[in-house]
């Protein structure tokens, strides 16, 4: 009996059809959570009257005024990079924290802050050198790993993704989004068990997002 081996060559390729797109829907269908700075407070260099709101456009003429007096230490052009970002300017505030890294190259938050910059506008490959310089100055960053883990999984490359989570876990083995980050990754790589326990420890923690998945699961 002759053996079809054209069918059984159409059903593998049918079949790895499957697992891509299955794999690029989990990849759409999850957005991984990432770690912005904990506390939006005002820079250095705000004024200390704590009753005054912050006002950024006063923050940016105090900034301006010393930066041109010849006071343009890098904490100076971070600040200001922060002023920008705070205000929506990113690619005024990348120029800032470039300027502040170029005084300082071991300015760490620099570093971290313009890779927050590039993953805002996707501009993934960036941000993951970014981070990965903050890790290289800072090796227990966790928002660091956090965020280039998520780099890592916006261009498809969760190998170097789930490294990261893990990484970041051995460090705060009790952040939630960590483990809901995770969890996406072991979905796309199909090992639903261990995606399930991850899922499970987010939502204990307090993760909602893991909360709801497990609500639609059940």
């Amino acid at each position: 009996m002759a053996i079809c081996k054209g069918r059984h060559f159409r059903v593998l390729l049918l079949f790895l059809v499957f697992l891509i797109l299955t794999y690029w829907y989990l990849l759409l269908s999850f957005e991984p959570e990432g770690k912005e700075p904990p506390v939006i407070s005002p820079p250095a260099t705000a004024s200390e009257d704590k009753k005054r709101p912050f006002d950024p456009e006063s923050e940016l003429k105090k900034l301006d005024m010393l930066i041109q007096v010849g006071q343009g230490s890098a904490d100076l052009f971070y600040d200001r990079g922060w002023v920008y970002a705070y205000m929506g300017e990113m690619e005024k505030a990348k120029e800032e924290y470039t300027c502040a890294i170029e005084i300082d190259k071991e300015y760490i938050d620099a570093y971290y802050n313009r890779g927050l910059l590039y993953m805002r506008q996707k501009e993934y490959e960036r941000g993951i050198e970014d981070f990965s310089q903050a890790i290289a100055l800072n090796p227990e960053m966790v928002d660091a790993y956090c965020n280039r883990g998520n780099a890592y999984l916006h261009i498809g490359e969760i190998a170097q993704a789930l490294e990261d989570y893990n990484a970041a876990l051995r460090l705060d083995p009790q952040d939630p989004q960590l483990y809901y980050n995770r969890a996406i990754i072991y979905l796309a790589m199909g090992d639903k068990g261990k995606a399930m326990e991850d899922f499970e420890k987010a939502a204990g923690l307090g993760n909602e997002m893991a909360r709801d998945y497990l609500e639609q699961a059940s």
